[in-house]
C-alpha cells in the first residue's frame, strides 16, 4: 500500500486466462470503478476483456509513473468519473515521457528509445502494443545493452548509431 494509505488495484490479465469460461468473476468493471484510473487499460475501462496485453499496458503506466514522477493519463480529480475516465483512457494520448520528466537530466536519459518503448506499451489499440510482457522485457533489454529497438522504426542511420555506441573504442580506434 502506498504511503498515503490509497490502496491500488491492478488487474492482472493472466488471472483472466486461467479461467477463460468463467464469467462470474467480472470484477474489475468501469461503471463501479472497480479499478484504479492511473493504471487502467482501454479495455479495462471499456468493460472488455482483460488479457496479458492488457498486463503490458499496467506495466507500461508503471515504468511511465517511475521514471517520469507523473501518472500517464491526465484526470482533473484522484476518482475521475466514467465519462472522464472513458474519454482519458482511450482517446487522449499520454504525453512523451521526456517531456513529463521534471528534471533535465531524466528528460534526456528518456529522450528516444524509452519514450519510444513506453509509449508502445501505451498504445490504445492492443494490436499495436507489445505482444506481451515478455516482448517489452526484452525491448527494455535491448535499450540497455544498446541495441535497436523494436518500438522504434528500422533505419540504417539508427542501428549504425546503436553499433557505434555499443562498440566505441573499437570505432575510434578504426577510425
Amino acid at each position: 500500500m502506498p504511503p498515503d494509505g490509497e490502496p491500488k488495484l491492478l488487474d492482472s490479465g493472466i488471472a483472466k486466462l486461467l479461467a477463460p469460461d468463467d464469467t462470474t468473476l467480472d470484477v474489475t468493471i468501469a461503471e463501479h470503478q472497480r479499478l484504479t484510473p492511473a493504471y487502467a487499460s482501454p479495455e479495462q475501462v471499456r468493460g472488455e476483456p482483460i488479457t496479458t496485453i492488457s498486463d503490458v499496458y499496467a506495466l507500461g503506466t508503471l515504468l511511465y509513473e517511475l521514471l517520469t514522477e507523473k501518472n500517464a493519463h491526465r484526470f482533473s480529480v484522484p476518482h475521475p468519473p466514467p465519462t472522464e475516465l472513458l474519454r482519458v483512457v482511450t482517446q487522449e494520448e499520454p504525453v512523451r515521457p521526456s517531456a513529463a520528466a521534471t528534471d533535465a537530466t531524466t528528460a534526456r536519459r528518456l529522450r528516444g528509445d524509452l519514450d519510444n518503448i513506453i509509449l508502445k506499451a501505451l498504445r490504445k489499440e492492443t494490436s499495436r502494443r507489445y505482444a506481451g510482457v515478455g516482448a517489452f522485457a526484452a525491448d527494455i533489454k535491448r535499450h540497455l545493452e544498446n541495441k535497436p529497438v523494436t518500438a522504434r522504426r528500422d533505419t540504417v542511420s539508427y542501428r549504425a548509431a546503436k553499433f557505434v555506441q555499443r562498440n566505441k573504442v573499437g570505432v575510434a580506434s578504426g577510425a
